[in-house]
């Protein structure tokens, strides 16, 4: 009987070990090596061609993040549209995790969306259509990434490469070494777009649209070079943290108007609110604990509310919506 307490009480205990949640959020540093992105920026890559940045947009699908012990889990549904000149934060939900190894993605739109009806995405959904379009046609699909600038000595070319294919999707991994901490994780990664551009001659003005030359290239560098952990990632230091945030109610449900927050801090922040695709529903400058959020949620689902400080997003949570 004692033996069989025991199991028991040691299996409960497992279980609620195993399946603790985790927020986890993701977020990309634009660089172009050890300096912050800027558009215009005049750089040099490996080969010497002087170069900047007009235009540097690109989707990441399929995000799975391999964990405590080689485990890998799918973050289902969510695109990112990535675009240098804004900061990127996502949030990536609650799971069961608690040490990450690695995060992989993909550069561009898996084939399956890749040949999807842009209009059948809701607006603001990363595959909706965009200004400046990254929709090439029904054949080929999106732009995985849409690169343009000047180029040259005296930076009078005009070059772009706009990369597409279902044959140039590729993953990228990214080794990582984090572990949960009060129930949240940071994921940060830094993005050296100087890298992006490596073995690509840009001094003669080059315009490459379609899934072949440069653009391969271009694919090639990003799934091999170009992403790498940020120096905040090691032991996750630096990585402020806000505790005990509230959102009330809490299932709410599509008939409500209103939602309220609540946070330890007096401090401002700026608010999120996207929906499981990654879609932005929301956003709010200034907010501060017990703000009143007026919402347009008529859809029931999970969202998920993020709180952002200069860019970097320090909390994530989870509204259901009924």
């Amino acid at each position: 009987m004692k033996t069989s307490l025991l199991t028991i009480c040691l299996f409960l205990f497992g279980s609620l070990f195993l399946f603790s949640q985790t927020n986890i959020t993701l977020n990309i540093h634009h660089k172009l090596g050890d300096a912050d992105f800027a558009m215009g920026t005049e750089v040099v890559n490996n080969i010497e061609s002087n170069f900047d940045f007009t235009r540097l947009e690109y989707y990441i699908a399929e995000i799975s993040l391999i964990h405590d012990g080689g485990q890998e889990t799918n973050i289902e549904n969510i695109y990112m549209l990535v675009d240098a000149n804004e900061e990127t934060s996502q949030a990536l939900g609650e799971l069961a995790i608690t040490n990450v190894e690695a995060i992989r993605f993909h550069v561009g739109v898996d084939e399956a969306n890749n040949h999807a009806d842009p209009a059948g995405f809701g607006n603001g959904h990363p595959l909706a259509p965009q200004f400046p379009s990254m929709h090439w046609g029904w054949a080929a699909g999106y732009r995985f990434g849409a690169f343009e600038g000047n180029s040259g000595t005296s930076m009078n070319q005009t070059w772009q490469i706009h990369a597409l294919e279902d044959e140039n999707y590729f993953q990228t991994e990214v080794a990582l070494e984090l572990a949960a901490d009060n129930g949240e994780l940071v994921i940060d990664l830094d993005a050296d777009y100087i890298r992006s551009m490596e073995d690509i001659n840009l001094n003669s003005g080059p315009i490459t649209h379609g899934g072949f030359g440069e653009a391969i290239t271009a694919l090639r560098n990003f799934q091999e070079h170009v992403f790498t952990a940020s120096d905040l990632v090691s032991n996750n230091e630096d990585v402020q943290i806000v505790r005990n945030v509230k959102l009330y109610p809490n299932p709410s449900t599509t008939q409500r108007s209103s939602l309220y927050i609540s946070t330890d801090t007096e401090e401002l922040y700026q608010l999120t609110i996207t929906n499981a695709q990654g879609q932005v529903i929301t956003q709010m400058d200034q907010v501060s604990s017990n703000t009143e959020i007026n919402l347009t949620l008529a859809t029931a689902g999970v969202y998920f509310v993020s709180l952002q400080q200069n860019g970097k997003t320090l909390r994530a949570e989870r509204l259901v919506i009924q």
